[in-house]
């Protein structure tokens, strides 16, 4: 993994863009670099970047997440100082990080993390991280949600962020920690440093399972101990129990049935009695009834008899009704002939008249045509011209109306600068009447905040003076208790035990024990009159010394408290006094301030007077640009209507000659058809022509009309003649056919008597048939149904359920009750021994399987225990120090090859069984020496060597070529300082790029190539990249010339 460019834009101190690029010289042969800079200047942010466009944190932020620190943000919101927007420079809108790289493919990639405001506003809202990744080598851009692509790109570079801070970033300053720390800080240097704290939580989830097991072994033992069994004998007896039960219930069973038998029997007997004389009432009933309805049946078998000659007798007389009808339309039809040929006559005439009325009127309009054409083309010669006259006359008015509304309006831009005069000149007049007051103006959100002050500090004096006087109260309270109790103590001091028993004697309910304070005295009404013991004695002085060393821990608190009130009355007196000053200072040009201060009117004065004068401001403004304004408006106005004067002349000349043009033709059209319209003599003649046609229609449709009904009326009087005929023949047949049915008859004898009982319609006789035919039916059936039910009785008397002689309803209840209550006791007992076998069965089964359940949790628990004893503690310290032995021991190996390279003289050792570190000097025959020996350049060697150790562990799957090395030569003298930097010149010759964070001035001496960060101020800093030439510069050589800054983009 290799970084090829680091850039950025706004990130903490770093304002706008930058970039390095370490593709191009004076970094893209240099083996070593400096990045150099002020304190505070930005080193650091420059790593950041790094960090952020490739993980989207920082380890200064993983450090800040622990701490869980709030930053102010804009809006009055915040923002987690473990954010890693926060990193956004204050005052911008957006800012980027971005890193070129190449992965572990070969591939060059492209990660980029931004983060911007709403509204493209340093002021907006902060939005979400915005991640991107690039595959340069292709030109494509990889998809997925911003977790994926940070997925994806510790994938590319097969580094976690926490293993890239061991493997790239390089914190040698903690190593040179290590190496001569105490034995118990080296355990949470080494964790840190190595990231071996997953170890810790394994120890202690293993001691926490192996107690989890143990605990779950235990349960299941306890339910097997609340688990129990019934004895052989107890079983026995309960299915003997089971068998009496089942035969004796069996009895009772068929005892149940044999006298619900009975009694069903005796219910049956009722019913089929009561069913008989039901059936005997209603048969009694249906006599009556026919009885009643004899009169009936005598009339329906007359009007039955009287249905032979029905058909007959009505043709009879529909036949004279029809007759009727007739010969009163033949008369109606023989009037009607006469009126119509009187009518048919008179018409004939009218039409005549009407035909030569037409012939006239078609030679009156023959003369009249050419006048009305000489008419019409004067008429339109005449509106053309009046047109021409009205437009002009409209043209006139619109003109003079506007120069009106003009006049008005000058008038009134006139009226308006007056009025916005004399407003100016009022202004004018306060401001100068207020000037004076002008310097306060200014200060007055400071004065109204200092009374806000003052107040809040005069309620916390009020509120706290009266928590002072509860509290003080309260301390005299305790005073008084504390100093009866201590005299209580001196007088139970004094007592014998047998003197408790007078004291008990004189508790009295409701008042205070002397002993304990309570109100409730139990013990007073206890009648021995031995005396008592010692300890109880010795137990009411303990109570009342508990008592006592209580209220003394109260009063002191009491009395803290009663000096913390006093301080904070002080300060806050102290608070008001000073605000009170400041105010002084600026309203003291006020007349009055001191009373309306009293009044608590001093704040409403000053927000009113500020009020008042920004209105005054305001209002000087806008008259000012509304006298501005009106001005240039009058003299525009004035100009308009001076060229409206010389358009209004011009019209009126015009409006003059077309009136005359238009009184010629006047003249001329008056001559023609005594001056009346064309139209309205048109019109006139129209109408006379419709009147006439009209006229010619009417009469014409009454001529057709008329000789039409005179031919109908008569052939309709022809045909009624003949049809009366016809009918007084069939009226005279049937009329016969009547009077010889009735000559046969005896109980119909007269025409009235037949036409009553033909009266009575089909419904009738079919209502009155159906009703009588059912009374009959019921009759009978209701006969039908008394002999069964007479038969049914007889029947149910020989049943073999009659109850014995004497026995009673009663009697059969009584001993039905007692049946069923015995059988419901016993089938109680036996299902009760159903329930105890069914849980006898059930705790077997259960039994069984907790025996199987506790046999697995046994194994369960005996893994877990061995696995403990190993590894397992509750700290969780014994598997973390197993794993920082081992890793230690791994992380030297590593270590001591680095050595070789950089100090071949000395070998790290671990001390057996410790985490402690020794030196082996190798040129002293393997002489082992101390850590604490090291001069200060070999210790950062070691240390050095130690960090690369912990780099090639954490990437020991591929090879990083780009390093970090934190500060740590600032404390070094100038003799290690060389010796330091020989070896990191000897580090890069290994294929590293090595970067090294620093502000030493003698850096500059030793690295060409250095990434400057430099403070241009305000809290902004530059980047820029320097260099001494291509390669490294030679002692002694005299070659000190510097690369130009590079532009940063």
């Amino acid at each position: 993994m290799k970084i090829l460019a680091i850039r950025g834009k706004n990130l903490a101190s770093l304002a706008g863009d930058f970039e390095v690029d370490f593709t191009v010289e004076p970094l893209k042969n240099a083996g070593i670099f400096a990045i150099t800079g002020s304190t505070g200047s930005g080193k650091s942010t420059l790593l950041d970047a790094l960090c952020l466009a490739l993980f989207d944190s920082t380890p200064r932020m993983t450090k800040a997440r622990e701490s869980k620190v709030e930053l102010a943000d804009v809006r009055n919101k915040t923002i987690a100082q473990s954010d890693s927007r926060s990193v956004l420079r204050r005052g911008t809108a957006e800012g980027y990080a971005e890193v070129d790289f190449i992965a572990l493919t070969g591939e060059t990639y492209r990660s980029t993390w931004t983060a911007c405001r709403a509204g493209g506003k340093p002021s907006g809202i902060l939005r979400s991280v915005g991640f991107r990744l690039m595959n340069l080598s292709k030109n494509t851009e990889e998809q997925g949600t911003r977790k994926e692509l940070l997925a994806k790109v510790s994938k590319l570079i097969g580094l976690s962020f926490e293993q890239f801070n061991r493997s790239v970033l390089l914190a040698q300053g903690d190593f040179a920690v290590f190496l001569k720390a105490k034995q118990a800080d080296k355990a949470e240097i080494l964790e840190k440093l190595t990231g071996t704290e997953i170890y810790s939580r394994v120890s202690s989830s293993i001691y926490a399972k192996t107690k989890s097991a143990d605990m779950e072994f235990r349960l299941l033992q306890e339910r097997m101990k609340g688990i129990e069994l019934l004895s052989d004998d107890a079983l026995a007896a309960l299915d003997g129990e089971k068998l009496l039960l089942s035969g004796s219930l069996a009895a009772l069973k068929s005892e149940e049935d044999k006298l619900s038998a009975c009694l069903k029997w005796v219910e049956e007997e009722r019913s089929l009695t009561r069913n008989k004389e039901q059936a005997e009432n209603e048969l009694k009933e249906i006599r009556i009834e026919m009885e009643k309805s004899a009169a009936r049946y005598a009339l329906l078998a007359r009007v039955e008899q009287a249905q032979e000659i029905r058909d007959v007798f009505m043709q009879a007389v529909a036949t004279s009704g029809q007759l009727n009808a007739n010969r009163k339309m033949l008369a109606e039809r023989q009037e009607q002939v006469r009126q119509t040929a009187v009518l048919f006559s008179k018409t004939q005439q009218e039409l005549e008249a009407a035909k030569k009325a037409q012939t006239a009127w078609q030679e009156y309009l023959a003369e009249l045509t050419p006048q009305l054409n000489k008419a019409k083309e004067l008429d339109v010669q005449i509106t053309e011209k009046q047109k021409q006259w009205l437009d002009a006359q409209a043209e006139e008015k619109k003109e003079l109306s506007r120069k009106e509304k003009l006049e008005r309006e000058l008038a009134g831009l006139r009226q308006q600068i007056k009025l916005l005069q004399v407003t100016w000149k009022e202004i004018e007049d306060w401001f100068g009447h207020y000037m004076v007051y002008a310097d306060l103006i200014p200060a007055v959100s400071l004065v109204l905040t200092l009374l806000a002050d003052r107040e809040t500090a005069e309620t916390q004096i009020v509120s706290n003076r009266k928590m002072l006087k509860e509290v003080s109260a309260l301390q005299e309270i305790e005073q008084k208790r504390l100093k009866a109790m201590q005299e209580e103590a001196e007088r139970l001091n004094r007592l014998l035990p047998a003197e408790v028993v007078l004291l008990r004697s004189q508790l009295r309910t409701g008042e205070p024990c002397p002993v304990c304070g309570s109100l409730h005295h139990p013990a007073a009404t206890l009648t021995e009159v031995q005396s008592l013991q010692e300890a109880e004695l010795n137990r009411a002085k303990e109570k009342v010394t508990q008592e006592i060393e209580r209220l003394t821990v109260s009063l002191t608190d009491r009395t803290m408290e009663i000096n913390t009130l006093d301080t904070i009355v002080k300060n806050y007196i102290h608070r008001s006094e000073e605000c009170l000053s400041k105010v002084k200072e600026h309203v003291s040009i006020l007349p009055g301030w001191q009373d309306l201060l009293d009044k608590g009117q001093l704040k409403g004065a000053l927000r009113n007077f500020d009020k008042q004068w920004k209105e005054r401001l305001q209002q000087q403004t806008d008259t000012k640009e509304a006298l501005s304004r009106q001005q240039a408006e009058l003299d525009a106005r004035q100009h308009e209507l001076e060229t409206h004067v010389v358009q209004i002349k011009d019209k009126q000349s015009k409006t003059i000659a077309l009136e005359t043009d238009l009184s010629a033709l006047r003249s001329q059209r008056a001559l023609i058809l005594e001056g009346r319209p064309t139209h309205e003599v048109e019109n006139q003649n129209r109408r006379r022509q419709e009147e006439l046609q009209q006229h010619w229609d009417i009469v014409m449709r009454q001529y057709q009309d008329l000789s039409g009904a005179l031919e109908s009326y008569k052939g309709q009087s022809v045909q009624l003649e003949k049809e009366v005929e016809r009918l007084e023949v069939l009226s005279q047949e049937e009329n016969r056919r009547i009077t010889e049915w009735l000559s046969g008859r005896e109980e119909i004898t007269t025409r009235a008597e037949l036409e009553e009982l033909l009266s009575k319609d089909i419904v009738w006789i079919n209502r009155e048939k159906k009703e009588l035919t059912a009374l009959k039916e019921r009759f009978t059936t209701v006969q039908a149904v008394l002999a069964e039910r007479c038969q049914l009785l007889a029947k149910h008397g020989e049943g073999s359920h009659k109850p014995s002689e004497g026995e009673t309803e009663e009697s059969l209840l009584f001993k039905l009750s007692a049946c069923q209550s015995s059988k419901e006791q016993q089938t109680t007992r036996l299902t009760q021994i159903g329930l105890m076998l069914d849980g006898q069965e059930k705790n077997r089964q259960a039994l069984a399987g907790i025996r199987k359940e506790l046999d697995e949790k046994q194994l369960n628990y005996e893994n877990w225990s061995k696995l403990n004893e190993l590894f397992g503690s509750q700290s969780g310290v014994k598997f973390k120090e197993i794993a920082q032995g081992y890793t230690l021991d791994v992380l030297l190996l590593y270590a001591n090859k680095h050595l070789q390279d950089l100090a071949p003289r000395y070998e790290l050792q671990r001390i057996s069984d410790t985490l402690a570190l020794q030196i082996v000097d190798l040129d002293m025959m393997g002489e082992v020496r101390t850590v604490h020996s090291l001069s200060g350049g070999e210790s950062f060697l070691v240390s050095l060597a130690l960090a690369l150790g912990l780099s090639s562990l954490s990437s020991n799957r591929m090879n990083v070529e780009s390093l970090f090395i934190d500060e740590g030569f600032g404390s070094l003298d100038p003799e290690t300082f060389r010796i330091a930097m020989d070896a990191l010149e000897r580090l890069q010759m290994q294929g590293r790029k090595i970067g090294v964070i620093s502000h030493v001035a003698e850096m500059t001496e030793r690295i060409s190539a250095q990434i400057q960060i430099v403070k241009t101020g305000n809290g902004r800093s530059r980047v820029q990249v320097a260099g001494h030439g291509h390669g490294r510069v030679r002692a002694g050589s005299g070659a000190r010339w510097r690369w130009d800054d590079l532009p940063i983009k």
